[in-house]
């Protein structure tokens, strides 16, 4: 797995790109602070029905729904950037896990996929899908990338409930688009 892993135990950094990470944070650490007993959980970048189609985080939306429509997205994604991605399956069972645990050891939890994914492993999910899919992939990473993608240590949340990401991205992808066909957006 490339990259350093994202671990429960490490400092949750104070910027944020958004008022989403922002809240997370921010609760994360009002419960720490006031002694509020709560769980948080630490979720990778989640895709699937119902999703967004363009999101500010991940090229896989634009680029799937693009491929359901027969339409070019309208930005491009970058072959090497990659992130965490966890299909909305997994990570529904990994809250409902954590949230009816008979014991949790621990405050927070990371719930993901385990693995970095690429950008060109998603077109490439896509073009066994949909062959004539145009995906503008460019080549490298998208300039001021950091050079190592990280993604989510899993080992507390598989001790604990069990947990194991179980939607591999190639079917899942194919069953994103079949969905798409019926659920026009």
């Amino acid at each position: 797995m490339p990259g350093p892993l994202w671990s429960e135990d490490a400092p949750l950094p104070i910027a944020s790109p958004g008022w989403i990470p922002a809240a997370k944070k921010a609760t994360e650490a009002y419960a720490a602070a006031s002694g509020v007993d709560a769980v948080s959980v630490r979720l990778a970048a989640i895709w699937g029905p119902l999703g967004r189609p363009d999101s500010p985080f991940v090229a896989l939306p634009r680029l799937v729904h693009g491929a359901a429509r027969g339409t070019v997205p309208d930005r491009p994604a970058y072959a090497e950037d990659g992130i965490d991605l966890c299909h909305v399956e997994d990570c529904a069972r990994g809250i409902a896990l954590v949230q009816t645990a008979e014991r949790l050891a621990h405050r927070t939890y990371n719930v993901g996929g385990g693995r970095v994914v690429r950008d060109a492993e998603v077109a490439d999910a896509i073009r066994a899908a949909r062959p004539d899919a145009a995906l503008p992939l460019l080549a490298g990473r998208t300039p001021g990338a950091p050079d190592a993608d990280a993604h989510l240590d899993l080992g507390r949340i598989t001790a604990d409930t069990g947990y194991r990401p179980v939607h591999d991205i190639r079917p899942r992808i194919a069953a994103y688009l079949d969905w798409l066909d019926g659920h026009p957006r």
